[in-house]
């Protein structure tokens, strides 16, 4: 039942990195601009519907609080959860500021603490709760069951699961959609003349080489060939 702790921590952490540029969010603040939405979410029991953004979402899946707080979103009340303590996640610590998030059951659901919560967005694609349980929900606030791992559908990846929380509160589009507080690139630095080395020798100029000073100015020794008699004896017998 439970999922791999080390990959959801894995895939937060890397999620975190790409919050941190944001705004954060909280769930339980004042409401933001509703645009992208109506959302509409598949999942066991059918389909839900978004209409505006949510301002106070109870995460009750497994990991949903981690993909939560990792985008700056804080819920109002989560699951607790068995395998780990989200809350010493670094992207959880400065989500919570030292806070703590009310907790509505851990291995069974409170629904009435749940509802006592008054949330407008019910996050729960790794929940594992049942059509009763839907019902209960989704008559308190737009609620998303299970996103895999039943009848045909494959269990979700964890990607999967962040970009359905994402979606349905709207961190995800925020993120997407953010620009650079500063759109001027940095400038191009000035690329420097090459440094062509200095000749020291004074006798080559203009890449020629000159004679040394002493022989400047004189005019080449001409170099005179005497030809050789190869039989020099016989010359001075016939003179």
């Amino acid at each position: 039942m439970k999922k791999s702790v080390q990959l959801v921590a894995a895939g937060a952490s890397v999620l975190a990195l790409a919050a941190g540029c944001s705004s954060d969010t909280d769930a339980s603040g004042s409401p933001g601009s509703s645009a992208g939405f109506p959302v509409t979410i598949d999942h066991r029991f059918g389909e839900t519907v978004i209409d505006t953004e949510p301002t106070r979402v109870v995460t009750i899946g497994f990991n949903e609080q981690d993909f939560a707080l990792a985008l700056g979103v804080k819920p109002v009340a989560t699951r607790g959860n068995l395998s780990y303590d989200y809350r010493q996640r670094p992207w959880a610590q400065a989500a919570l500021g030292g806070t703590e998030i009310p907790e509505v059951g851990s291995t069974d659901l409170d629904l009435e603490q749940i509802a006592a919560q008054a949330p407008d967005l019910i996050l729960g694609p790794y929940s594992f709760i049942d059509q009763g349980q839907y019902d209960t929900l989704s008559g308190m606030a737009p609620t998303i069951a299970d996103i895999g791992g039943y009848d045909d559908v494959p269990a979700a990846t964890w990607q999967r699961e962040f970009a359905v929380v994402g979606e349905a509160s709207a961190s995800r589009r925020k993120l997407r959609t953010r620009r650079p507080s500063s759109s001027r690139s940095s400038p191009t630095p000035k690329r420097e003349p090459p440094v062509h080395r200095q000749v020291t020798d004074s006798r080559v100029r203009h890449g020629r080489r000159q004679l040394p000073a002493s022989r400047q100015g004189r005019h080449p020794r001409p170099v005179l060939h005497r030809p050789r008699l190869r039989n020099s004896r016989r010359l001075r017998d016939h003179q």
